[in-house]
């Protein structure tokens, strides 16, 4: 495979499925097939992650209903700070004050069922340690219209498109159409971090990017689907704080499918991608996945195939370049109180060759074996769990790291009681760096039991909670000038929950731990105090007082550091 498609082709591509879906809009499409309501419901929450998804409904008096729904939370508080070396050991800052929150959710359902939006959630503050560069950030913007078929959205948008194509969030507009069985996406606007990068409210270290892109989805039966993507991004030249970042420019095409048929599953998907920085040789890469899965009553299989050039790009996040793995892996139900599971995967990470030298290579096989044990009838609540796993990387200078984790745990569940133990044993070796070569112990344990005046006839109006856990690591190594020297970190807390209906809720914590240095150097110990206490007032308000005192490495002379946080929380929802 191998086609390409230029910047104003990818352009009006995506303005022509922008302007297939205000068109669609505007007349309103009634007639189209119920599943197509449920894939533009599906998309709207792939774009809107969290968010409350528009639901089409006719107004039977031909009106158009208003909806608004927010709220808006403010806290006031104080920070005491005391520290060994001033800011070293810690972001906060002395002082009194105030940051508000606050989200808006405003619809306007149409006679036909369609839904005009506009979402806003932002944050204000004068707290550097909560906004370190302007006191106002829009957290996020939408605003669009959802009907039967099509979708409109400007604003912050997430273009899923697939796994080696588009997936990332972006400023900018966002439309799709479904006409019959055919699914037309597309999306224009530019990645920045943040809405105050934009206008240069914030420093800018990076180059704004516009990006523009589409998709095409067909499905040929209700077991298949097949999509193709294309995408274009370039820098805007010297919009960033830092003088001479070189600007670079992308495209990228792919095609895939998609095979569901009950206990069977098939994705694929093949790109090709060609990038240019400034003043610098053009890369041009290609990538492949393959997965599929099989699941029966008691065993379910996996197995897959990816293979990403290190010259390969996209804006995909789950695109990596410069591997190639595969992997398989299992579970069985073996009876009713025991499944196991298996999974072993082989990877190759690989950089591209350059003048700089070959193409540099680490091939790491890897693995883990479970068990998990569900002791049944004779022992109500009580499981055990077991895991082995392990990786072996060969690096470029044929350099061998091997690391095994040995785990055991034993579980105890019931409607007022939870417990768990579990303990660990690590061994890491390299070739490469051998003085890093350790075994390492972990304990965990915990218990929690909660109160309640529930019976049988009635539900609970108010419940108590208490829990205690602990955890301790020891690290020895054993090759090297620090041989047999040890390091311990131990952590424990104490919880208290309270709630009662129409009163509020208590929230108590209390913790402690230590870490120990080697070469005889002093202990770091710590200590935590948390409460908060919070109450309704009326059916949509709230206040909640809180308190905070935490410590860390006291009595060291450079690090000794104390976080006294009070405030208050006013809320209010609409």
């Amino acid at each position: 495979m191998n086609f390409t498609i230029n910047f104003r082709q990818v352009r009006c591509l995506s303005f022509l499925i922008l302007y297939l879906t205000l068109s669609n809009s505007v007349l309103g499409a009634e007639d189209h097939v119920e599943n197509t309501n449920e894939a533009v419901a599906k998309s709207w929450q792939q774009q809107n992650v969290g968010a409350a998804t528009p639901a089409l409904i006719k107004q039977e008096d031909g009106t158009t209903k208003i909806e608004w729904h927010g709220g808006v939370t403010v806290d006031h508080y104080r920070n005491t700070i005391t520290s060994a070396s001033d800011k070293l050991g810690t972001n906060l800052n002395n002082g009194y004050f105030v940051t508000t929150q606050a989200q808006s959710d405003l619809r306007a359902i149409n006679p036909n069922g369609a839904v005009n939006y506009f979402q806003l959630s932002a944050t204000t503050t004068d707290d550097r340690a909560v906004l370190n560069h302007h006191y106002r950030q829009i957290n996020m913007m939408q605003v669009g219209r959802v009907g039967e078929g099509y979708q409109l959205a400007l604003g912050d948008v997430a273009p899923n498109f697939s796994n080696l194509s588009s997936a990332f969030g972006a400023r900018g507009l966002f439309g799709q159409k479904q006409i019959n069985q055919t699914v037309l996406s597309g999306y224009a606007g530019l990645y920045a971090p943040s809405w105050e990068y934009l206008d240069s409210t914030v420093p800018r270290q990076q180059l704004l990017k516009e990006v523009q892109g589409a998709k095409l989805e067909q499905s040929f039966t209700e077991k298949l689907k097949v999509f193709v993507t294309t995408l274009h991004a370039r820098d805007r030249r010297e919009t960033a704080d830092i003088v001479g970042l070189p600007a670079t420019a992308l495209r990228n095409n792919s095609v895939g499918f998609q095979w569901n048929d009950g206990a069977y599953q098939l994705t694929g998907e093949t790109a090709i991608s060609h990038f240019q920085q400034q003043n610098a040789q053009s890369l041009s890469g290609r990538a492949s996945l393959l997965d599929g899965a099989w699941r029966g009553q008691k065993v379910s299989l996996k197995a897959g195939y990816h293979d990403l050039e290190a010259e390969f790009s996209s804006l995909s996040q789950s695109a990596q370049p410069g591997i190639r793995e595969r992997y398989v892996g299992g579970d069985w139900v073996a009876s009713a109180w025991l499944s196991l599971g298996l999974d072993l995967r082989n990877s190759q990470q690989y950089t591209f060759a350059s003048f700089a030298g070959a193409a540099k290579l680490a091939d790491t096989d890897s693995g883990s074996l479970r068990a998990n044990i569900n002791l049944g009838a004779s022992y109500p609540g009580w499981g055990i769990t077991l895991q082995q796993t392990f990786s072996n990387t060969e690096d470029a200078n044929s350099n061998i790291s091997r690391k095994d984790l040995t785990s055991a745990g034993v579980s105890y569940a019931t409607a007022r009681w939870n417990a768990a133990f579990t303990y660990g044993y690590d061994e890491v070796t390299s070739q490469a760096n051998p003085a890093g070569d350790s075994h390492t112990n972990r304990w965990q344990a915990s218990a929690s039991r909660a109160f309640n005046n529930a019976d049988e006839l009635s539900a609970a109006t108010w419940t108590v909670t208490t829990g205690l856990s602990a955890n301790l690591e020891t690290q020895k190594l054993v090759y090297g000038l620090l041989a047999g020297e040890e390091t311990r970190a131990f952590t424990s807390s104490l919880n208290v929950g309270a709630q009662r209906n129409g009163w509020g809720t208590l929230n108590l914590m209390v913790g402690n731990g230590f870490n120990t240095r080697m070469l005889n150097q002093s202990t770091l110990r710590m200590t935590t105090v948390q409460f908060d206490a919070s109450r309704p007032i009326g059916e949509k308000g709230g206040v909640k007082l809180y308190w905070r005192d935490v410590r860390r490495n006291i009595d060291d002379l450079l690090l000794d550091t104390q976080e006294k946080v009070v405030g208050v929380q006013l809320s209010y929802q609409i």
